[in-house]
């Protein structure tokens, strides 16, 4: 299958191919659409060092070299960022052209459509590098969409973060 881009998506796809960056993700309780957004553009081997999605909890301890009580908050996306740009063997590389990133997603997104009244949806995002950080928090209040439009969305986030942090500018 071979789909044409449009013009702005072209914009999109070279500005990522240029730009001097080298990026390490750990997510956890969902975003997972964002590896697949990404991974089959051409061109991006050299600017993706690794994706790592400790999805349980005991995983996430592993991943930490901690126990967390609580996954859905900002610290924990926080360390994952940390974590992930620390275990990039890039992460001295620095300069004004460009840097390596380290992003943390956490995200409590629906489980089933009943789910228990009052139980947040949303994702904690943090990106860094070794001389930035910028975190971010969404809450998703639209429940009858259902889990995998919160995937698609929290995905979609992501790539939009990214862009933004990387200095993108669609005019």
């Amino acid at each position: 299958m071979n789909q044409q881009l449009n013009p702005e998506e072209e914009k999109v796809l070279n500005f990522l191919r240029t730009k001097e960056y080298n990026l390490s993700v750990a997510m956890t309780g969902g975003g997972i659409i964002f590896p697949a957004m990404i991974l089959p553009m051409g061109g991006f081997s050299d600017r993706i060092y690794d994706i790592q999605i400790p999805y349980d909890n005991r995983a996430l301890n592993v991943y930490l070299g901690e126990v967390v009580t609580k996954c859905y908050c900002k610290e924990v996306a926080e360390k994952m960022a940390q974590k992930a740009l620390k275990n990039n063997p890039n992460s001295h590389y620095q300069s004004e052209k460009g840097r390596a990133i380290g992003v943390g997603i956490t995200c409590s997104l629906m489980r089933h459509e009943n789910e228990r009244e009052g139980r947040v949806n949303g994702m904690y995002v943090c990106i860094a590098s070794n001389i930035d950080k910028k975190e971010y928090h969404f809450d998703y209040t639209d429940e009858k969409q259902g889990r995998s439009y919160q995937e698609m969305l929290a995905g979609l986030t992501l790539f939009s973060l990214l862009l933004d942090y990387l200095g993108y500018s669609p005019n």
